[in-house]
């Protein structure tokens, strides 16, 4: 422990400056940003939520049904202790974040000073500290069980690389193994991609015939992964749908991933794996990556382990992205470890230094990106547009009243293929908004061409447009019909066609009925789709009056 200690004292004296000074610099613009993507199911939907008792016992998210697959109370025990401190001021916990990441650079330079020199060290720190695909981590609340996860890794590694290593010339001591097994511990309670240290355990552990290690180091991942089931939160279910296209991808996720450890290209969300396609260079990044790292394997010693590192890393991420169907940066921030001991072993100093000035220009601007979704997603549109990436922004546009941006960006993610189907009723709403009750209709039954489903909520939408029109013969085959609408348009239109065929019983019936607690808005909303008819709302209550049924 005290070597550990020394060790991140010199660390920490070295690599100050890129800390303490060059890390906020480039982070800044996203630590003044709002909550985006999961961050609010996490952090807003569970405040004053969340106790020791639904975090310790319970899935990520306490009972909600969103992820409760998932156990990491130690994140979740981060998260908690962000809310009694900040509320809602996300600026709190992006310091919070960017924190660990700092914590992260230190514990790594601490760990690289053991076995690299002077001059392969400044390579690696360097790359580490300043690579882009580490900005997903801080910038989103959510990745922290990610950085959480990889400052377990690092500790580990320091302690292990002590005593576990050819290098080192000595046995592991007993303080030596319980501080490892504390720090594994540690990181599966934060992500389950802790597990990657089994790389070095099996690679070193027998040369040292430290059988006691071994089984020690799989009896905590028994004991973590048996509580779990002990406490009935099972693993992740695996969608078929799922497994058929990371098969159908799984060339292009790992040639994509490798490639932006090479030359991290543009912003990284978690993108649904239908919509990946690399360009000729993209994969000739990925292609010269993974030739680099098995060919720096081979000629150095012990480095081949960084290159199984790396594959190992993103092969614990597979069922995660099965599971999601996404993938994306913080994926492969554990497989940064293993390129940049590799890169600082196979490049000159004069040479590393190149992309660094470009890395840094690239997380400053990502910052703004994650200031908020729409600007996330204005920002994944210009550089990589996807229909995913386009219908998202979409979406965020109708929710803001810019309907006819909306409009553009729904009709683009709807027609490529394949198309993303989502916000299938606000996009037939921006189309009655901008261009009118005939191109809505039209774009009502394109959208269940290309796959919106046929339910309520559009139906009601629909009968809303054709009750506009006039097709009174149409909306009566709907009215009639048992379809449920949520957003309640098409009791609206039931309640005009009775008017209409004076089924004044029914009609009164659900005026009074106790769901509509708004009764000025209904009114407006009847007098748009019959203007002549209940331009008076005193003859309203005037028909109603004794025809209710008791």
């Amino acid at each position: 422990m005290g070597r550990l200690l020394f060790f991140l004292g010199v660390s920490v004296a070295k690599w100050v400056w890129i800390v303490l000074v060059v890390q906020p610099l480039l982070y800044w613009q996203g630590l003044w940003g709002d909550f985006v993507f999961d961050d609010r199911f996490l952090i807003v939907e569970t405040m004053n939520d969340l106790s020791l008792s639904n975090i310790w016992f319970g899935g990520l998210w306490g009972e909600s049904e969103n992820q409760a697959n998932f156990y990491r109370p130690l994140f979740s025990m981060t998260i908690w202790l962000d809310q009694q401190l900040f509320g809602l001021n996300p600026f709190g916990y992006h310091i919070h974040s960017l924190l660990w990441h700092g914590l992260n650079i230190v514990l790594f330079a601490g760990w690289v000073a053991k076995f690299l020199s002077p001059s392969e060290q400044k390579v690696a720190v360097c790359i580490f500290a300043c690579h882009p695909m580490m900005s997903e981590l801080v910038f989103w609340i959510a990745a922290r069980n990610d950085t959480m996860a990889l400052t377990a890794v690092l500790a580990f590694l320091g302690v292990f690389w002590e005593g576990g290593t050819s290098r080192s010339g000595r046995n592991f001591s007993w303080p030596d193994r319980l501080l490892c097994l504390l720090f594994l511990l540690v990181g599966l309670l934060s992500k389950e991609s802790t597990l990657i240290l089994v790389v070095p355990v099996l690679y070193f552990a027998p040369r040292h015939k430290d059988t006691w290690l071994i089984g020690s180091f799989f009896g905590v991942v028994a004991m973590v992964f048996g509580w779990r089931l002990y406490l009935g939160i099972a693993t992740p279910s695996l969608e078929q749908a799922n497994i058929r296209l990371f098969q159908e991808h799984l060339v292009a996720i790992f040639l994509d991933g490798y490639g932006r450890l090479f030359f991290p290209w543009r912003l990284s969300p978690s993108m649904p794996m239908e919509w990946l396609s690399l360009s000729w260079w993209q994969q000739i990044f990925g292609v010269l990556t993974l030739v680099l790292a098995m060919v720096a394997g081979r000629r150095i010693q012990d480095d081949f382990m960084w290159s199984v590192w790396m594959l190992v890393g993103v092969g614990l991420a597979i069922p995660a992205m099965v599971y999601t169907g996404n993938f994306g940066d913080r994926y492969w921030s554990l497989a940064l470890v293993g390129w940049a001991v590799i890169v600082a072993r196979c490049t000159p100093l004069r040479f590393a230094w190149v992309p660094l000035p470009f890395w840094c220009v690239m997380i400053f601007l990502r910052g703004g990106a994650w200031t908020s979704d729409e600007n996330f997603w204005s920002q994944e549109v210009s550089q990589y547009k996807t229909p995913y990436s386009q219908v998202s922004l979409a979406i965020i546009q109708y929710n803001q009243g810019d309907l006819e941006s909306a409009m553009h960006n729904f009709y683009q993610g709807f027609a490529t293929e394949p198309p993303h189907i989502d916000g299938c009723v606000p996009f037939v709403s921006s189309v009655l908004s901008v261009q009118g009750k005939i191109s809505a209709l039209e774009a009502s039954d394109w959208a269940i061409e290309r796959g919106c489903p046929v339910d309520g909520t559009m139906i009601g939408l629909r009968a809303v447009i054709l009750a506009g029109l006039g097709r009174w013969d149409e909306v009566e085959e709907i009215v009639a019909g048992d379809w449920i609408d949520s957003s309640r348009r098409l009791d609206v239109v039931r309640m005009v066609w009775w008017a209409k065929s004076e089924n004044w019983l029914a009609f009164c019936n659900a005026l009074e009925t106790d769901t509509w607690q708004n009764k000025e808005n209904l009114y407006r909303q009847l007098k748009i789709l019959s203007p002549l008819q209940f331009e008076n709302t005193d003859w309203i209550v005037e028909q109603c009056t004794g025809r209710r049924s008791p």
